[in-house]
């Protein structure tokens, strides 16, 4: 079937570009991440410590491996823009420059994340409203669901898909970045219940690393609780991908969703 002129432009400005990621973490775990990082087989990585996490550099796909098979992320972002805003216009006529028909589905449902920090623009309501007017009229004005109804017909077939946008400002410099993780990445779709105030899985397998916990060794866990450690301990020891039971990746309407239909 011959590609739509959306998918023609999906892929060259898409797909067939390296783009940056970043994965954040909880404190202390970026040396850990960032190993578990380079340990990931593609090749554009640029692996740099950051505030809050690591960024990274790859292609799409890249971003599909680090959701699949990273323990320790909370989430991973996709930073599409980077500029700089002292008013309200600048900021409006930034935003629109961005494609967002490439990257959101029609019927996207926004969420906006936006923090502030010595920026002229600090009122962060004012910031995403602004942000969903543009981004909503710009979606509007194109025929974004007729070019996947053939090949991704199973990957968007919600009605109202939500979106998560996290806009950050520091020093009149905005960064704008999508989610492409979904659900948050320390929920691995194991544990049908959990205790009151449960350790979050990626905390737990940080805990394993440093504790020095091989493939080869046993866990005895007498005081489990809802047996975090030793979930964590069965999947690394059986190779099993922290993100493969959990059917959240890439089906909640995240960014990445629409793109994946034409890869």
């Amino acid at each position: 079937m011959k590609k739509t002129a959306l998918e023609k432009r999906i892929k060259r400005k898409i797909i067939a570009r390296d783009h940056t990621f970043f994965a954040s973490c909880a404190p202390g775990l970026k040396n850990l991440l960032a190993k578990e990082i380079n340990n990931l087989d593609f090749e554009s990585k640029n692996i740099v410590l950051k505030q809050g996490g690591v960024e990274f550099f790859g292609k799409i796909h890249d971003c599909f491996l680090a959701n699949l098979h990273l323990r320790c992320p909370i989430r991973i972002l996709m930073r599409i823009a980077e500029f700089k805003a002292e008013n309200f216009s600048t900021l409006e006529k930034k935003l629109e420059k961005i494609d967002w028909e490439l990257l959101l589905h029609k019927n996207t449902k926004l969420k906006f994340h936006v923090s502030t920090k010595k920026s002229r623009l600090y009122h962060t309501d004012a910031i995403a409203q602004r942000a969903e007017k543009i981004i909503s009229r710009r979606l509007s004005s194109h025929d974004s669901n007729g070019a996947y109804n053939e090949g991704s017909s199973t990957l968007l077939n919600t009605n109202i898909i939500c979106n998560e946008i996290f806009i950050r400002a520091e020093n009149d410099r905005f960064e704008i970045s999508l989610d492409s993780s979904g659900e948050l990445l320390h929920k691995r779709g194991v544990k049908e219940s959990t205790t009151h105030a449960p350790l979050r899985e990626n905390l737990a397998w940080a805990i394993l690393v440093f504790a020095g916990f091989l493939k080869t060794d046993v866990l005895i866990d007498p005081m489990c609780g809802s047996g975090t450690f030793s979930l964590e301990a069965a999947m690394f020891k059986q190779n099993i991908p922290p993100g493969f039971l959990e059917t959240l990746l890439f089906n909640h309407g995240n960014v990445l969703k629409k793109i994946s239909g034409n890869i």
